[in-house]
């Protein structure tokens, strides 16, 4: 997680630590203020990030500001739930990222309107998350002050192989690596869905 200096409900100025990410189309906030609850779970504060607007004689216009509010929709907070177990599987098993961070430093002095509230195990919090992010090290020429349609980040690539001998394979040898591949990644499924069921067990 990356600092960064937003402004809260009281208009207080207070620094927080996050991770500042895309998914579905929608831009989110998840940051702690190191607080933990009476059975050491570690609070988090989950925001959706959104244009604050003003209204004027000709509409509500945007002010450039950014605007933090809480994800009042079950659908959508399932997903933001979502989110969460994959990122948390993400870091415990370098698995591919199935969301799009953002580089936190466009946060600063963020509004926060109102926030959801959710607990994570502190020592799974200060393996994955406490210990040396590097967020802010992500850089993405798409990325933007303003809140903009996501961008599309799917990439087709193509593989060019060189042509090889049939004679010189070694086929027994391939199919004990296969094996092998297959064992591991079992060994990986299994893992990941221990870490799943404990993240849902303790998100709340």
């Amino acid at each position: 997680m990356s600092k960064a200096e937003i402004i809260d409900e009281n208009g207080n100025k207070i620094t927080v630590r996050g991770i500042y990410y895309v998914s579905n189309n929608n831009y989110y906030f998840v940051y702690t203020k190191d607080e933990t609850d009476s059975d050491g779970h570690v609070i988090l504060y989950i925001l959706k990030i959104l244009q604050e607007v003003t209204n004027t004689p000709s509409g509500p216009t945007p002010t450039g500001y950014l605007v933090g509010v809480k994800v009042t929709d079950e659908n959508e907070y399932g997903l933001v739930k979502q989110d969460i177990t994959n990122i948390v599987a993400e870091k415990q098993n370098n698995a591919e990222a199935k969301v799009m961070y953002l580089d936190i430093s466009m946060l600063q002095n963020l509004k926060v309107k109102d926030s959801r509230i959710f607990k994570l195990d502190a020592e799974l919090y200060n393996k994955i998350f406490k210990n040396g992010d590097n967020q802010n090290n992500i850089e993405d020429e798409n990325i933007t002050s303003q809140i903009t349609p996501a961008v599309n980040t799917s990439q087709e690539s193509t593989a060019i192989n060189s042509p090889t001998d049939q004679s010189d394979i070694n086929y027994q040898q391939k199919y004990e690596e296969e094996l092998k591949k297959n064992e591991e990644l079992q060994n990986e499924i299994n893992n990941l869905n221990n870490i799943i069921n404990q993240i849902k067990s303790i998100i709340k």
